[in-house]
Protein backbone atom coordinates (compact mmCIF):
# COMPACT_ATOMS: atom_id res chain seq x y z
CA UNK A 1 0.00 0.00 0.00
CA UNK A 2 1.50 3.50 -1.18
CA UNK A 3 1.99 5.93 1.57
CA UNK A 4 -0.20 9.19 1.27
CA UNK A 5 1.54 12.39 2.07
CA UNK A 6 -0.10 15.29 3.09
CA UNK A 7 -0.81 18.07 1.12
CA UNK A 8 1.85 20.30 0.72
CA UNK A 9 0.32 24.38 1.52
CA UNK A 10 1.99 27.16 0.31
CA UNK A 11 4.65 29.24 2.54
CA UNK A 12 2.49 32.28 3.02
CA UNK A 13 -0.46 30.12 4.30
CA UNK A 14 1.85 29.97 7.88
CA UNK A 15 0.19 33.58 8.31
CA UNK A 16 -0.86 32.23 11.91
CA UNK A 17 -3.87 33.44 14.00
CA UNK A 18 -2.58 33.79 17.26
CA UNK A 19 -3.99 34.07 20.32
CA UNK A 20 -4.33 37.66 20.80
CA UNK A 21 -6.51 37.75 17.62
CA UNK A 22 -8.44 35.41 18.77
CA UNK A 23 -9.32 36.94 22.20
CA UNK A 24 -9.40 40.38 20.71
CA UNK A 25 -11.90 39.20 18.48
CA UNK A 26 -14.01 37.28 20.96
CA UNK A 27 -13.58 40.14 23.35
CA UNK A 28 -15.40 42.90 20.72
CA UNK A 29 -17.95 40.17 19.78
CA UNK A 30 -19.27 39.50 23.30
CA UNK A 31 -19.17 43.40 23.93
CA UNK A 32 -21.86 43.82 21.16
CA UNK A 33 -23.89 47.05 21.82
CA UNK A 34 -27.45 45.90 20.20
CA UNK A 35 -28.57 49.58 19.11
CA UNK A 36 -25.35 50.21 17.27
CA UNK A 37 -25.73 46.76 15.55
CA UNK A 38 -27.61 48.22 12.31
CA UNK A 39 -25.06 51.34 12.15
CA UNK A 40 -21.97 48.81 12.02
CA UNK A 41 -23.51 46.13 9.43
CA UNK A 42 -24.95 49.00 7.62
CA UNK A 43 -21.41 50.41 7.28
CA UNK A 44 -19.67 47.36 6.34
CA UNK A 45 -22.46 46.68 3.34
CA UNK A 46 -22.51 50.49 2.09
CA UNK A 47 -18.39 49.69 1.88
CA UNK A 48 -18.32 46.13 -0.24
CA UNK A 49 -16.46 46.37 -3.10
CA UNK A 50 -15.52 49.94 -2.90
CA UNK A 51 -17.36 51.54 -4.95
CA UNK A 52 -18.60 54.68 -2.29
CA UNK A 53 -15.19 55.32 -2.32
CA UNK A 54 -15.00 55.94 -5.97
CA UNK A 55 -18.49 57.62 -5.77
CA UNK A 56 -17.20 60.35 -3.01
CA UNK A 57 -14.32 60.87 -5.17
CA UNK A 58 -16.01 62.29 -7.95
CA UNK A 59 -18.83 64.09 -6.04
CA UNK A 60 -15.79 65.64 -4.43
CA UNK A 61 -14.80 66.73 -7.49
CA UNK A 62 -17.76 68.13 -8.78
CA UNK A 63 -17.77 70.14 -5.65
CA UNK A 64 -14.19 71.35 -5.68
CA UNK A 65 -14.47 72.00 -9.69
CA UNK A 66 -11.63 69.33 -10.08
CA UNK A 67 -11.85 67.32 -13.54
CA UNK A 68 -14.12 64.36 -12.91
CA UNK A 69 -12.96 61.85 -15.16
CA UNK A 70 -9.32 62.03 -14.06
CA UNK A 71 -10.15 62.41 -10.25
CA UNK A 72 -12.74 59.04 -11.01
CA UNK A 73 -10.08 57.07 -12.56
CA UNK A 74 -7.68 57.90 -9.95
CA UNK A 75 -9.95 56.67 -6.94
CA UNK A 76 -11.13 53.58 -9.00
CA UNK A 77 -7.26 52.36 -9.72
CA UNK A 78 -6.35 52.94 -6.09
CA UNK A 79 -9.24 51.46 -4.37
CA UNK A 80 -9.82 48.51 -6.85
CA UNK A 81 -6.39 48.15 -7.39
CA UNK A 82 -5.76 47.85 -3.69
CA UNK A 83 -8.84 45.22 -3.89
CA UNK A 84 -7.23 43.26 -6.42
CA UNK A 85 -3.81 42.98 -4.28
CA UNK A 86 -6.06 41.75 -1.19
CA UNK A 87 -7.78 39.00 -2.95
CA UNK A 88 -4.48 37.79 -4.60
CA UNK A 89 -2.83 37.91 -1.16
CA UNK A 90 -6.00 36.52 -0.16
CA UNK A 91 -5.35 33.04 -2.31
CA UNK A 92 -1.97 33.01 -1.68
CA UNK A 93 -2.04 32.71 1.93
CA UNK A 94 -4.88 30.23 2.92
CA UNK A 95 -6.44 31.59 6.15
CA UNK A 96 -9.29 30.87 7.37
CA UNK A 97 -12.39 33.03 8.34
CA UNK A 98 -12.96 33.24 12.32
CA UNK A 99 -16.09 30.96 12.02
CA UNK A 100 -14.45 28.10 10.60
CA UNK A 101 -11.69 27.86 13.46
CA UNK A 102 -14.75 28.95 16.38
CA UNK A 103 -17.88 27.74 15.21
CA UNK A 104 -19.27 28.74 17.85
CA UNK A 105 -18.45 32.43 16.81
CA UNK A 106 -21.90 34.45 15.90
CA UNK A 107 -21.87 36.29 12.83
CA UNK A 108 -24.76 39.39 12.21
CA UNK A 109 -24.05 39.06 8.39
CA UNK A 110 -23.68 36.31 5.78
CA UNK A 111 -20.48 34.63 5.53
CA UNK A 112 -18.16 34.86 3.21
CA UNK A 113 -16.85 32.29 1.30
CA UNK A 114 -13.72 34.00 0.48
CA UNK A 115 -10.13 33.39 2.99
CA UNK A 116 -9.20 35.90 5.83
CA UNK A 117 -6.34 37.39 5.45
CA UNK A 118 -6.34 40.36 4.40
CA UNK A 119 -9.61 42.07 4.63
CA UNK A 120 -10.63 43.84 1.49
CA UNK A 121 -12.96 45.80 3.14
CA UNK A 122 -9.87 47.30 5.31
CA UNK A 123 -7.83 47.50 2.14
CA UNK A 124 -10.40 49.64 -0.20
CA UNK A 125 -11.04 51.60 2.67
CA UNK A 126 -8.21 53.22 3.85
CA UNK A 127 -7.00 53.48 -0.20
CA UNK A 128 -9.96 55.14 -0.49
CA UNK A 129 -9.47 57.79 2.78
CA UNK A 130 -6.03 58.66 0.99
CA UNK A 131 -7.75 59.51 -2.32
CA UNK A 132 -10.20 61.65 -0.30
CA UNK A 133 -7.61 63.00 1.58
CA UNK A 134 -5.12 64.01 -1.54
CA UNK A 135 -8.23 65.66 -3.06
CA UNK A 136 -10.02 67.22 0.05
CA UNK A 137 -6.93 67.79 2.75
CA UNK A 138 -9.02 69.57 5.34
CA UNK A 139 -11.35 66.83 5.87
CA UNK A 140 -8.64 63.93 6.22
CA UNK A 141 -9.27 62.91 10.07
CA UNK A 142 -12.93 62.59 8.91
CA UNK A 143 -11.74 60.43 5.80
CA UNK A 144 -9.48 57.57 8.19
CA UNK A 145 -12.13 57.91 10.58
CA UNK A 146 -14.99 56.36 8.01
CA UNK A 147 -12.15 54.00 6.53
CA UNK A 148 -11.17 53.13 10.73
CA UNK A 149 -14.96 52.23 11.07
CA UNK A 150 -15.58 50.25 8.34
CA UNK A 151 -12.55 48.19 8.88
CA UNK A 152 -13.90 47.99 12.40
CA UNK A 153 -16.83 46.61 11.31
CA UNK A 154 -15.54 43.88 10.22
CA UNK A 155 -14.34 42.70 13.63
CA UNK A 156 -17.51 43.85 15.13
CA UNK A 157 -19.78 41.62 12.75
CA UNK A 158 -17.63 38.74 13.23
CA UNK A 159 -15.85 38.23 9.84
CA UNK A 160 -12.38 38.91 10.06
CA UNK A 161 -9.24 38.88 12.68
CA UNK A 162 -7.60 41.83 13.72
CA UNK A 163 -4.61 41.51 12.07
CA UNK A 164 -6.65 40.70 8.42
CA UNK A 165 -7.93 44.23 9.23
CA UNK A 166 -4.39 45.63 9.81
CA UNK A 167 -2.65 44.22 7.10
CA UNK A 168 -5.67 45.36 4.39
CA UNK A 169 -5.52 48.98 6.15
CA UNK A 170 -1.62 48.94 5.56
CA UNK A 171 -1.85 47.54 2.07
CA UNK A 172 -4.53 49.76 0.89
CA UNK A 173 -3.32 53.25 2.28
CA UNK A 174 0.38 52.65 1.02
CA UNK A 175 -0.69 51.29 -2.61
CA UNK A 176 -3.16 54.26 -2.79
CA UNK A 177 -0.19 56.39 -1.34
CA UNK A 178 2.37 55.48 -3.81
CA UNK A 179 0.03 55.61 -6.69
CA UNK A 180 -1.72 59.46 -6.10
CA UNK A 181 2.39 60.24 -5.91
CA UNK A 182 3.00 58.89 -9.07
CA UNK A 183 0.24 60.46 -10.28
CA UNK A 184 0.45 64.10 -9.08
CA UNK A 185 4.24 63.84 -10.52
CA UNK A 186 3.30 63.44 -13.96
CA UNK A 187 1.60 65.33 -16.34
CA UNK A 188 -1.71 63.31 -14.87
CA UNK A 189 -1.16 65.43 -11.97
CA UNK A 190 -1.84 69.00 -14.13
CA UNK A 191 -5.77 67.02 -14.92
CA UNK A 192 -6.32 66.26 -11.34
CA UNK A 193 -6.10 70.03 -10.61
CA UNK A 194 -9.31 72.79 -9.84
CA UNK A 195 -10.26 74.59 -12.72
CA UNK A 196 -10.80 78.08 -12.87
CA UNK A 197 -14.03 78.25 -14.63
CA UNK A 198 -17.95 77.34 -13.27
CA UNK A 199 -18.62 74.52 -15.06
CA UNK A 200 -18.99 70.41 -14.86
CA UNK A 201 -14.89 69.90 -15.74
CA UNK A 202 -15.60 65.94 -17.54
CA UNK A 203 -11.85 65.79 -18.66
Amino acid sequence: MRNVLPARRSPLSAVSVTSVDRHVLTWIVNHRVSFLNPLIVGATNLATGGAVWVAVAVLIAWRMRRPILPVGILAAVCVWGADGISHLLKLTTNRPRPYVAMPHLHTLISRPTSDSFPSSHATTAFAGAVVLSFLLPRLWPLFVAAAALVAFSRLYVGVHYPTDVFAGAAIGAVFAAVVTALATNTRVGDRLAPTKVRRVAWL
